[in-house]
């Protein structure tokens, strides 16, 4: 089915358009283009068979040049699952990728099938564009940027398609392009078809011929004996080709019934073929047996129904028979043969005469790996894949068999694995009666087993033979001495420098000589290092060291000043070997070489010591002993390496250095109060493993080092300090120039109303003051402005900015595994600002991170744990920083904990602190300053536990999005916002004018006032009269006791307590940690106008 190629904007395919000088070109290329597809079309249809897969070829070169690509190809379906690559062209240069690419899974594009069914083609401008990953990649390793695809179709059924790919640049394609590449693979799909229609019909005239040819043999076997009977069962024809057992004329058989003519057990045969005839129109062939004076003879009978010669009248039976009790014997014989080859443990094989395989046993076929199907007719080199050699020994043992000779040959042959195996092939000759030419039987044994132990005994002979050669050329060609003894104690060979150390004993030093007639004759010259002193020679150590298997080794020097190393081996078949080897100058070496180190570690001014295996110091420089005020070296050496430390640093040697040199033979670090009195000395310590279980200590000390770091840190913060302060100056300096101009115009407006008495200039001059109240309103808020973003709050999954939180720490950690992450299966929702949360989770993690890994921790295995799960009643019971939980309000808990040093009280009590760090200048000290903002602005929880030297753990209790956790408000009812009738406010604050300006306001609106200066009073106001306050409006900011230490007082009072609302002039900062407005019922910010104040009140008051 042909579909027009459809528009494709956006994966590859152009439309050239215009009448430019590119659209002519593009017109001209076209053209061009459709000639060859013209000729290749027509190259394909005058193809034929045996030329079609070379015109094929041919044509996707063409197609290959007229697109510009560089491989074309096609694959056909080769059933529902499997496709293949079976035609291909590249470009020169280009890989062929034909042989990789058969049994490719159909399944692997299905967007591809229905790509090409809807569009007629399928284009890959980029191999970005491919959306499955592992298609993807199969293109990419053949180096494709762009493809174009094309399908082949048989009729309706998508059967392949033709690809053109694009390897070393880009490719786009035209939709006329696309076409004609099209009407080729339409071509190519048809020739296909025919191809495969041509080769059913050949094996259609294959099978025909075979059919002919097994029809040819059954009318050479004709039958021996043709009955024919009527529907009835009485006989009516009768014709013998042959003498049968019994002598039967036509008369004695026609018009009678099988019973009436034919033993009983043969009628009933008869008869039961005559019943399978009028079932299935056929019967036999049935063998069966007559008793005859010469002997019982076998016969097959074989019957059929005869139409009827007029219509509707039933049908006869004809009966052929064959005399086989030849055929009989002759089966029973070969199954007595077969039976007797089957059971042998040899292979046998039969062949013609031209030795092609007749027949082979069950072992035959087990050793070559063939079956009997697989080796009929084939010649027997080529089952035994006999190499050339082989073939021809073969040949030559067939002239012998015919001359009639039995032959006994060994021949290499190869199995079905590739490996050789040898055979030893007993031939005879077979002449059967009636044969034109002989047959030959093979019986085959397998003698693999047997050669090769032959060829390894070979084998190990000559090698033996050149072992002793070489062994003695060795011997003969060492600069050392060395003597060999058989386990005899007899002398094998010694050399010319053995010789050379006995010269007046090595004229007995000759083969078969006895190691105790050796050590006599030595001992009576002089020459051994321990005479006998009238000992046998038996009692030498080197005669009772022979008996033993243990390896001996020695250094001594000699009577004439020369150093020895004797080596002593036990050989495998009891003997003894010795190699005596001169090592005079390498102990002299050994001597200058510990001159010459001992000077240089004298000289060197860091402190340097050497451990021995056993863990023990070995050597001490001076400098190293002057970093622990010892003298001599005798007062370290001997001490384990660790105990020259107090008992803290030998413990944390013990615990955490001793370890990782294990693991990975290096550790360098700081040791802090090395002299165990709490003073600030520091050591740099590298410790090394040496060969052979030697340690290489170099200790320096580096306190003068760590005291100047100390002390410019020191400066740099009093300097950033100072900077701030300037600053801050700066900043105040400028908001008194404003603020003086405001309350220039404040005190003005004020004295005019003063002075006008009884004028109504007063309104005027109220107004001005409002105005510049209002102006240094708005300047304090963009002052607390400064710095801050805006919030964007949106409902969102908190798993995922902690996820990403973890993800970015680990990928910044020097090892992998230190962060543990658990979190929640299922979504939990919150609704606040993702980098605001993202702010708070990697504050938490990086300063856990910077603390495990801090150096001067020493943790050997640095652990974080981030886990996020939703609060439960044990979590909103504990204590946190800012506030309690909000009752009937879900919470999420997350929390960050490490194995780091951890903190004291004092610097807990300052961790939110701005500008606070314990990381000197590495820090910046606001990073949990930020974490508080954020939390309280998002109405959280955050606690801050720590122990010195049990880590630190972080939690945050973050609001579930209160859709999910609480239900909607009622409405409150509609209420006047002008007036405060009846209502009573207790006003506190610390500044009088503010606080009797409060009282006005209030009272101007008509409510009922009382001031209080200070958190105090107010509590005292408030338990003397618990119930005669409806709001308390407080400042933020008073001595002694917060507004928000205040608010937390009332609401733990017994009963309901009033309303409170804060004013402030900090009010705006809802980052501030101090400020959490579940304590407060409303925050106002100073100076507040009376309408608002009014607004405010009203809404917060309680039904009383």
């Amino acid at each position: 089915m042909d579909h027009p190629v459809k528009d494709h904007h956006g994966t590859g395919v152009d439309d050239p358009q215009g009448d430019g000088p590119g659209a002519a070109q593009s017109r001209q290329r076209l053209e061009q283009m459709q000639r060859l597809v013209v000729l290749t079309i027509n190259d394909l249809l005058s193809a034929d068979g045996p030329s079609l897969n070379r015109r094929i070829r041919a044509a996707l070169h063409q197609l290959g040049r007229v697109t510009g690509t560089d491989r074309t190809y096609v694959f056909q379906f080769q059933d529902e699952i499997y496709m293949n690559n079976t035609h291909e062209w590249c470009a020169q240069g280009i890989p062929p990728m034909r042989a990789l690419l058969q049994d490719v899974p159909i399944a692997m594009a299905p967007h591809w099938w229905a790509r090409m069914g809807s569009q007629g083609c399928h284009v890959l401008a980029d191999l970005d564009e491919e959306p499955d990953d592992e298609l993807r990649d199969l293109l990419a390793q053949q180096g494709i940027r762009s493809l174009l695809t094309v399908p082949l179709m048989r009729g309706p059924e998508l059967v392949g398609f033709v690809g053109h790919d694009a390897v070393r640049a880009h490719r786009r394609f035209s939709r006329a392009e696309i076409e004609l590449v099209r009407s080729v693979s339409n071509v190519i799909g048809t020739v296909l078809h025919r191809q495969a229609i041509e080769t059913e019909r050949r094996h259609a005239q294959r099978a025909l011929a075979q059919e002919r040819s097994r029809l040819h043999a059954m009318m050479r076997a004709l039958p021996d004996l043709v009955l024919e009977a009527d529907h009835d069962g009485i006989f009516t024809g009768f014709r013998q080709n042959a003498p049968m057992a019994r002598t039967l004329e036509a008369e004695d058989v026609v018009g009678k019934s099988p019973e009436q003519t034919l033993p009983a057990p043969v009628a009933a045969l008869a008869r039961r073929m005559m019943r399978t005839i009028d079932r299935d129109g056929h019967a036999g062939p049935e063998e069966y047996y007559l008793d005859a004076p010469d002997g019982r003879r076998w016969f097959v009978a074989v019957g059929s129904a005869r139409l009827a010669e007029t219509r509707n009248a039933p049908h006869s039976y004809v009966f052929l028979v064959r005399d086989i009790t030849h055929e009989i014997e002759q089966r029973r014989q070969i199954a007595r043969l077969s039976a007797m080859a089957q059971q042998s443990t040899n292979s046998a094989i039969l062949t013609d005469s031209e030795l092609r395989v007749t027949w082979i046993n069950a072992e035959g076929e087990n050793r070559t790996g063939l079956t009997a199907g697989q080796v009929m007719g084939r010649d027997l080199a080529a089952v035994l894949r006999l190499d050339v050699d082989g073939k021809l020994q073969l040949r030559r043992l067939r002239d012998r068999l015919y001359n009639g000779d039995s032959v006994l040959v060994e021949l290499c042959a190869t199995d079905d694995d590739g490996n050789g195996w040898w055979c030893e092939l007993g031939a005879r000759t077979l002449r059967l009666k009636g044969d034109e030419a002989p047959s030959f039987m093979f019986v085959l044994s397998d003698i693999t087993q047997r050669k090769q132990s032959e060829a390894a005994k070979e084998q190990a002979a000559a090698e033996a033979q050149a072992a002793r050669l070489r062994l003695e050329e060795a011997v003969g060609a060492l600069r050392d001495a060395f003597v060999y003894l058989d386990r005899d104690r007899r002398m094998v060979l010694c050399n010319a420098p053995y010789r050379a150390l006995y010269p007046r004993t090595a004229h007995a030093m000759v083969p078969g000589a006895h190691l105790h007639d050796l050590i006599a004759e030595a001992d009576r010259n002089d020459e051994l290092t321990h005479p006998l002193n009238g000992a046998p020679p038996a009692s030498h150590p080197v005669a009772r060291r022979f008996g033993t298997s243990a390896r001996f080794e020695s250094e001594s020097q000699r009577p004439d000043g020369r150093w020895m190393r004797v080596v002593e081996q036990a050989t495998a078949d009891g003997g003894r070997v010795a190699m005596l080897v001169d090592i005079t100058a390498l102990k002299d070496a050994e001597a200058r070489a510990v001159s010459d180190r001992a000077t240089l570690l004298d000289a060197s001014h860091e402190g340097i010591a050497f451990v021995g295996p056993s863990g023990r110091l070995t050597h001490a420089n001076p400098a190293f002993l002057a970093l622990f005020g010892a003298e001599d070296a005798a007062q370290v050496v001997g001490l384990h390496w660790t105990m020259v430390y107090p008992a803290a640093i030998s413990q944390f040697l013990e615990d955490t250095v001793t370890p990782a040199l294990r693991a990975c033979g290096f550790w360098r670090g700081e040791l802090h109060d090395v002299t165990g009195t709490g003073d600030d000395t520091v050591h740099d310590l590298s410790i090394t493993r040496a060969s052979g279980g030697m340690l290489l200590c170099i200790l320096r000390d580096i306190t003068r080092q760590r005291r100047s770091q100390k002390e410019q840190l020191r400066l740099r913060e009093e300097l950033q300090l100072a900077q701030r302060r300037e600053v801050i100056a700066q900043l105040a300096a400028e908001m008194a120039h404003d603020f003086s101009n405001l309350l220039s115009a404040i005190s003005g407006s004020a004295e005019l109303i003063q002075s006008d008495r009884g004028g109504n200039a007063g309104a005027e001059h109220a107004r001005r003051i409002s105005a510049a109240s209002q102006q240094a309103s708005d300047l304090l808020r963009r002052l607390m402005a400064l710095g801050q973003r805006n919030s964007q709050p949106r409902c969102m999954d908190l798993r995922q900015p902690v996820r990403e939180a973890v993800d970015l720490v680990q990928a910044s950690a020097p090892r992998s595994g230190i962060v543990q992450l658990s979190l929640p299966d299922t979504a939990v929702m919150i609704s606040a600002d993702p980098t605001e949360v993202m702010q708070v989770t990697l504050n938490l993690i990086i300063n856990a991170r910077d603390a495990v890994l801090d150096p001067a921790a020493h943790l050997p295995r640095p652990r974080i744990a981030v886990s996020l799960r939703p609060a439960d009643a044990a979590d909103l019971a504990q204590p946190y920083d800012n506030g309690a939980p909000a009752p009937g309000r879900a919470y999420l808990r997350l929390e960050v904990s490490d194995s780091g040093p951890g903190m004291d009280a004092p610097t807990r009590a300052q961790a939110f602190q701005p500008y606070f760090s314990t990381k000197g200048r590495a820090g910046s000290g606001l990073g949990l300053t930020i974490v508080a903002n954020v939390v309280n602005a998002n109405e959280g929880l955050i606690s801050m536990q720590s122990t010195p030297g049990q880590g630190c753990t972080a939690v945050v209790l973050w609001p579930v999005h209160r859709s999910a956790d609480r239900p909607a408000s009622p409405a409150a009812p509609p209420a006047r916002t002008d007036t405060l009738q009846g209502l009573r406010v207790l006003v506190v604050d610390d500044e009088d004018d503010v606080l009797a300006m409060l009282c006005a306001m209030i009272e101007s609106a008509g409510g009922e006032t009382a001031g209080c200066i200070s958190g105090a009073d107010a509590l005292e106001a408030l338990h003397d009269d618990p119930g005669g306050w409806d709001i308390v409006l407080t400042d933020m900011n008073m001595p002694q006791m917060t507004g928000a230490d205040l608010a937390r007082r009332l609401r733990q009072m017994p009963g309901q307590a009033p309303a409170i609302v804060l004013i402030s002039a900090l009010a705006d900062d809802v980052l501030n940690h101090q400020v959490n407005s579940q304590i407060f019922d409303a925050v106002l910010s100073k100076p507040v106008p009376r309408a608002g104040l009014v607004s405010t009140l009203r809404r917060v008051m309680r039904p009383r």
